[in-house]
C-alpha cells in the first residue's frame, strides 16, 4: 500500500505538476516571474535619488552643490519568509479495499486527482487573495450573535470546515464554520461557527462588532503574511504600510506607487476616471504601459460603459479572455493613453483599483511548493484516531515572499465606494 500511495502522490504532486497548475488557475502566478532558487536574504535595493545638478550660465556646479546617484538598501532576511502550508487528509477508509490493497481505480484512478486538482485551486486561490489584498478574509458586517452567527460581505471566500479567528485584536475566537448562508441579502451572507469542527457548541460571537477583521488560521500574525500589494502601494495615510521591506516608502520617489483618489467613482464615470487616472500616473511616474487589476464588480461597470457609450473608449476586438478559474482579460482602446489591458480578479476587493507593471514585482520562494517528506522517506504521515481509524495526512509548504522592487512604476485608486 505504501509504495502505492506514494508513487501516486508523487504522479499529483510533484513541484513541476503544481507549478503548472498553480500558473492555469492563479493570474498572478502566471503573469508575474518567479525565482524559485532564494538560498539566503532577498535583497530590494531602490534609488533613492538621482544625480541631479544642471546649472545654467558661468562655470559648473561648485563640488558642494553636486547632487549625487543615492541608493537605499531593503531586505527580506531568509529567516522571515512566510510560509503557507497546505494539507489534505485522506481516511484509511477511502484508500484500502477489503483485501488491505489500494483501491487502484477508484482512489488512485479519479479521486485523489480530483481531490488534488481541486485542492490546487484552493490554494492558488489563497495566494492571490493574500497577495493582492490584506491577509483578512473579510470583515464583519454588523456585530455577531450569541448564536454563533456572523454576517460577511464576501460569503463565497469561506468553506464549510475552515478555521478562523474572529475579533484577533480582542477575544481572539476560534470557531469552525459550519454552514454559510450565501443570500443574507443580495450581496452578503452569514457564518455560523462553532468551537469544534464536528459536535461541540456555538461560538458566542456577540462580542465581534462591524468592521472588525476575519482572519484563517495564523494568517493574524504579521510574519506569516505574504506583502500585499494594496499595502505596499497605498500609502501610509490611506491605509498602506510606512515602509516597504525596512525602507521608508517617503525616503525616495521610487518607493512610492502613485495613489489616486477614487471616492468620486461610480458606475457611470469609472472608465473615465481610470484613463484621467493613467494620465496623472503617467506624468507624476514618467513610465509608461501598465495593466488595470480590478474586482469583478467593477468589469460589470466597464462592460455597460462600453456597451452604451460608442464614442470615446472602445474594447480592442478579439482581446476578451476568459478563465474558469476566476479571471477575465479585456483590452480597451481610451483617448491619450491608447490601449490598456484589464484584469479581472475574482479574489480582489471592490474598495481599490491597481496599475500595475508586472515586470516590477517577483515571487522569490525556497523551491516553490514542496511537499514535505517523514522520515521515512512517504509524502505523508500516518495519524492513529481511536475513533475515525487511521488518517493519511499530505502536507505542502509554499515559503515565499511577494517582491515588489519598483513601487513607483504602479499607481492605485483607492477610496471607491459605489
Amino acid at each position: 500500500m505504501s509504495a502505492d500511495f506514494n508513487a501516486m502522490l508523487n504522479d499529483h504532486l510533484h513541484y513541476g505538476l503544481l507549478k503548472e497548475e498553480l500558473k492555469e488557475k492563479n493570474y498572478l502566478w502566471k503573469t508575474l516571474e518567479h525565482d524559485d532558487d532564494v538560498a539566503g536574504d532577498i535583497i530590494v535595493p531602490f534609488e533613492s535619488a538621482r544625480a541631479s545638478s544642471v546649472k545654467a550660465g558661468g562655470g559648473p556646479s561648485a563640488v558642494a552643490d553636486i547632487s549625487k546617484h543615492a541608493y537605499v538598501r531593503g531586505s527580506v532576511a531568509l529567516t522571515a519568509l512566510p510560509k503557507i502550508w497546505g494539507s489534505l487528509l485522506f481516511n484509511y477508509d477511502d484508500i484500502m479495499n477489503h483485501e488491505g490493497r489500494v483501491k487502484a481505480k477508484s482512489f488512485l484512478g479519479t479521486f485523489l486527482p480530483s481531490q488534488i486538482e481541486d485542492f490546487t485551486t484552493y490554494f492558488a486561490e489563497q495566494i492571490n487573495h493574500m497577495a493582492l489584498n490584506k491577509a483578512t478574509k473579510d470583515v464583519a458586517v454588523s456585530v455577531g450573535t450569541v448564536g454563533g452567527t456572523i454576517e460577511v460581505n464576501r460569503p463565497e471566500r469561506f468553506e464549510i470546515g475552515e478555521k478562523l479567528i474572529l475579533d484577533p485584536a480582542g477575544a481572539n475566537l476560534t470557531g469552525y464554520v459550519r454552514a454559510i448562508d450565501m443570500n443574507t441579502t443580495s450581496s452578503t451572507g452569514t457564518l455560523t461557527v462553532y468551537d469544534a469542527r464536528s459536535g461541540g457548541a456555538v461560538v458566542d460571537l456577540s462580542g465581534v462588532a462591524a468592521n472588525e477583521l476575519i482572519y484563517k488560521d495564523g494568517f493574524q500574525t504579521g510574519a506569516n503574511q505574504i506583502t500585499s500589494i494594496r499595502d505596499a502601494l497605498l500609502t501610509a495615510g490611506n491605509g498602506g504600510d510606512t515602509n516597504i521591506y525596512g525602507v521608508a516608502k517617503t525616503g525616495s520617489k521610487f518607493t512610492q506607487a502613485i495613489n489616486i483618489q477614487g471616492n468620486d467613482i461610480t458606475a457611470n464615470n469609472l472608465l473615465g476616471k481610470l484613463f484621467d487616472g493613467l494620465t496623472t500616473f503617467k506624468r507624476k511616474s514618467k513610465v509608461g504601459a501598465m495593466e488595470i487589476w480590478m474586482s469583478y464588480k467593477h468589469l460589470g461597470s466597464v462592460m455597460k460603459v462600453l456597451e452604451q457609450d460608442k464614442g470615446a473608449y472602445k474594447a480592442v476586438p478579439g482581446s476578451t479572455k476568459s478563465s474558469e478559474y476566476g479571471f477575465t482579460e479585456i483590452t480597451i482602446f481610451g483617448p491619450k493613453t491608447g490601449e490598456v489591458k484589464i484584469v479581472a480578479m475574482q479574489e480582489l476587493d471592490d474598495d481599490v483599483i491597481f496599475g500595475v507593471d508586472p515586470k516590477s514585482m517577483k515571487f522569490h520562494s525556497v523551491k516553490g511548493v514542496n511537499k514535505v517528506k517523514s522520515p521515512d522517506g512517504n509524502y505523508y504521515f500516518v495519524n492513529r484516531d481511536t475513533s475515525n481509524g487511521y488518517d493519511f495526512v499530505v502536507d505542502m509548504c509554499y515559503r515565499g515572499e511577494l517582491i515588489i522592487s519598483k513601487p513607483h512604476r504602479n499607481c492605485i485608486w483607492h477610496s471607491i465606494s459605489y
